[in-house]
């Protein structure tokens, strides 16, 4: 299979009363998704592969495509986001 590098953006938004957290794997990286809060999560990657969203009663995982170069970048109103789980 011919490999296709692109960028997908996939919004999510809490609509619940709670905050939930957003895991992207396979980097194990974590956000908090605050109620009513609403990100834009951009996936770059080998669009043959498949990018997964899995809904659970903490959250949502995101599995990106898993390719060499891969990469996902969460935003804010335009601004990236740090994961909360990030070293400083």
């Amino acid at each position: 299979m011919r490999k296709q590098s692109g960028v997908v953006t996939v919004v999510l938004k809490n609509a619940l009363r709670s905050d939930r957290t957003l895991m992207v794997e396979p980097w194990t990286t974590e956000y908090t998704l605050q109620s009513g809060q609403r990100y834009e999560v951009r996936a770059e990657g080998d669009l043959s592969l498949p990018l997964e969203i899995e809904l659970t009663d903490e959250g949502v995982t995101l599995c990106s495509f898993d390719s060499e170069g891969a990469l996902v970048t969460v935003f804010f109103d335009g601004v990236e986001v740090a994961p909360r789980n990030a070293s400083t």
